[in-house]
């Protein structure tokens, strides 16, 4: 929810920005270039509100992804940093063969923390599902009160004129016409179906001939599809007011375009009868409360003075005119694209800054000196224990023989994932170990030296005889080394405890500096350990256990590092 809300906002936020600037450009356009261009350039920004599509960097995308890094920043800098020393040293070096006493575990109640975006993605959701209900039973009752007193039109006259109008039209497939004793202006209904519908008594002859092309026109044009869009718009970004004004200007501009297509082949004697015809059916309004998903000749009063002046004003225009058009609406799609939306990728990836992917010169020494640019960015992934150091284990309570938690397994599991989301993100990235086997500590801090790392992030699941004991800690080493790695060690751990936390429903347990028994604080790249979970806590053991535990552990560190990179 909380990614896929973002996502939510960043359209539209891209999509806002469009339509400001064809707010902005109103008064240059609003005489110059076509209704119809008008009305179909709104398009633009339907599509940019409901479409997540983005390039790789794009303007709104780079916007949140700073959040994200300030936000990330603020979170960690007041989480809580005391843990105790024992649930420290526990987490690196456990006994091999542990085993939790499932006996002496109290069960704690299953918990969730929060932020504020979850709150609001819930909220959002929610006004979704009642924008989106309350408009359907309006649509239904709109229908419903239409239908009610509608029939087929049998006046022969009436009905040869209405298919004269559709062949004029190149209207292969006929369309019904109906008549209603609740109506009392000529409109379009009907998504699937469509049928124009007209008034028991309406004016005579001539004016059906206007009233018929000007429905059919709609119907033609798909005029109610593009409606139901805009509606969809609507619904998914009710909180934006932006797009409730774009719904109303859109709903104008469909009658004014058509009201164009009407008039092209007036004279003048034509258009002002065509005029007459529109005046009448506003004087008249209906009984039935026009709906969002109808096309009707009696539009909002308040634009009539505009929509006639336009009618009579109509004249063809120029070729240069034709070309400008083409051109503003090219411009305004690159830009919709150049704003782009947050990133939705399989692992959500994140830009990298160019110093941030490429390899290892040879005859590099084991650590870099000079600028950080020089440094090539590696990240060493140390999945925990391995071989006969099992690190943590559960057994089925019911069955001592089955283990349905070994912490060693768990943390390769999770390592390989993230190595290929990062590499996929284009991180040069090392593993210490990548099957069960035995890796010393010296041999993993001496795989980070080799490889000039820039970063290396140990993942381990966290154990204690406190058993209330529970959440994500993240610990970092002294190293202060920033003129070389750009970032230390506490920095990297609070970029990466931000978020890991709140991805997989744990409690955040903060960052804290690693104890001098722990000799990757020797190290002097930045080095951080990512204690998941508590597997001596019910709760969060049960999340360990959950199916995909692993996936969403490598999708948080993963964000977390692009952080962390990104920041050096």
């Amino acid at each position: 929810m909380n990614d896929f809300f973002k996502l939510i906002l960043s359209m539209s936020l891209s999509g806002s920005i469009v339509a400001l600037i064809l707010f902005a450009v109103r008064p240059l356009i609003k005489e110059r270039l076509s209704k119809a261009w008008q009305y179909y350039v709104w398009l633009v920004v339907i599509l940019r509100l409901l479409i997540p599509y983005s390039p790789e960097v794009s303007l709104v995308g780079n916007v949140f992804d700073r959040l994200d890094t300030v936000v990330a920043e603020q979170a960690a800098s007041s989480a809580q940093t005391a843990a105790a020393a024992e649930a420290i040293e526990n987490a690196v070096e456990q006994v091999p063969g542990h085993k939790t006493d499932e006996q002496t575990i109290s069960r704690q109640p299953e918990e969730r923390v929060f932020n504020y975006f979850d709150y609001i993605g819930f909220v959002w959701i929610l006004g979704v599902f009642l924008v989106f209900a309350v408009k359907v039973l309006q649509y239904r009752s709109f229908i419903y009160c239409v239908r009610t007193g509608s029939n087929i039109v049998k006046n022969e006259e009436m009905s040869d004129l209405f298919r004269q109008v559709e062949d004029g039209l190149g209207i292969k497939k006929g369309v019904p016409l109906y008549q209603s004793r609740l109506i009392k202006s000529p409109m379009l209904i009907g998504l699937i179906k469509p049928v124009v519908v007209i008034p028991e008594s309406f004016l005579g002859l001539d004016s059906l001939n206007y009233v018929f092309k000007h429905e059919l026109i709609h119907y033609k044009r798909f005029d109610i599809w593009y409606k139901w869009l805009v509606q969809l718009a609507v619904c998914i970004h009710w909180f934006n007011p932006l797009v409730h004004i774009m719904s109303r200007r859109i709903n104008s501009l469909c009658e004014f375009s058509c009201d164009e297509a009407v008039s092209g082949g007036l004279d003048a004697t034509g258009k002002k009868e065509y005029c007459s015809t529109i005046i009448s059916a506003v004087s008249l309004g209906n009984t039935c409360r026009d709906n969002i998903i109808s096309v009707t000749l009696c539009e909002e009063k308040q634009n009539l003075k505009e929509r006639l002046g336009a009618i009579l004003k109509y004249g063809k225009k120029s070729r240069g005119i034709v070309i400008l058009s083409g051109i503003l609406i090219v411009a305004l799609c690159c830009t919709a694209i150049f704003l782009g939306a947050v990133s939705t990728g399989v692992y959500r990836e994140k830009p990298l800054k160019e110093s941030t992917v490429g390899s290892i010169p040879d005859g590099s020494p084991a650590y870099p000196s000079g600028e950080k640019e020089d440094i090539t960015k590696i990240v060493m992934i140390d999945p925990g224990h391995g071989g006969n150091d099992a690190g943590l284990v559960y057994n089925d309570p019911n069955d001592g023989n089955n283990i349905e938690i070994n912490e060693k397994e768990q943390n390769l599991k999770t390592a390989l994932l993230l190595r290929d989301m990062l590499e996929e993100s284009g991180v040069n990235v090392q593993l210490t170990r990548q099957e069960d086997n035995k890796v010393t500590l010296e041999d993993r801090m001496e795989s980070a030296k080799a490889s000039n790392a820039s970063l290396f992030v140990s993942i381990h699941l966290n154990g204690s005889s406190d058993r209330t004991k529970k959440g994500t800690l993240t610990m970092y080493n002294s190293s202060d080394n920033a003129p070389v790695y750009g970032i230390t060690g506490q920095k990297a751990a609070q970029l990466l405890q931000a978020g890991i936390a709140d991805k997989l429903g744990t409690e955040d347990a903060g960052v804290t500096a690693m104890s001098e028994s722990l000799k990757y604080d020797k190290l002097e790249m930045p080095a951080v350990i990512v204690e998941l979970a508590f597997m001596t806590n019910t709760a969060d053991r049960e999340r360990v256990m959950a199916e995909g535990f692993e996936l969403e552990a490598a999708k948080a560190l993963h964000e977390g590092i692009i952080s962390v990179l990104n920041g050096m």
